[in-house]
């Protein structure tokens, strides 16, 4: 990772809860989940979603694609399933932008390694003349790692395999909305189980 990235993630990583009776007070209150795919690995972005949810349930949404100002990877699009053709008429961030930010608010954020997703939003904001501050958030992933046992090394934290371990009702993944709508599911059942699994 180019140094200026790091230096942008340990500024991002300053704001994540990580003490578990605040994040049990969050769960029973408000927070969105978001989440952001790109073309690849610190790619440009191509879709946002986010879920505001008040005391468990969803009561509104964010969801856009972006136009992009480069190809999606071939392995992103086997992932995805998206293609350069759905970005042709997908909206510009100068348009996107003042409405994520309004929409996002100073809600505390919860999503899976969603450090990376800030990330990514701050630099194309960069990239467009907007300036992006991250808030609080909690990551799903970092508190899957102290929930989710890994007995012999071979357990895997991705979204797809957390929902598959715990068993929750998540068909569809690797697109912004539905990856919202599993770590919404996620995010409960970890918090439900912290410190209930050997």
């Amino acid at each position: 990772m180019k140094k200026e990235n790091q230096e942008i993630l340990t500024a991002i990583r300053l704001y994540e809860i990580k003490d578990i009776e605040q994040i049990r007070n969050v769960v029973k209150d408000t927070y969105t989940i978001l989440d952001v795919e790109t073309t690849g690995t610190m790619g440009d972005v191509t879709e946002i979603a986010a879920l505001r949810v008040e005391e468990g349930q969803m009561v509104d949404i964010f969801h856009t694609l972006v136009k992009a100002k480069e190809k999606i990877k071939p392995v992103v699009k086997q992932l995805t399933g998206m293609t350069d053709d759905m970005l042709k008429t997908a909206p510009e961030w100068e348009y996107i932008y003042p409405q994520l930010v309004a929409f996002l608010g100073d809600s505390i954020l919860v999503g899976h390694s969603i450090d990376m997703d800030l990330l990514h939003i701050y630099f194309k904001s960069k990239s467009e003349g907007k300036s992006f501050t991250s808030g609080p958030y909690i990551d799903t992933n970092m508190l899957a790692h102290q929930v989710v046992p890994d007995v012999d090394g071979r357990q895997k934290y991705s979204v797809q395999a957390l929902c598959e371990w715990f068993q929750l009702p998540c068909q569809y993944f690797h697109r912004a909305l539905w990856d919202c709508e599993a770590e919404k599911m996620l995010f409960e059942i970890l918090v439900e189980s912290y410190g209930k699994i050997k």
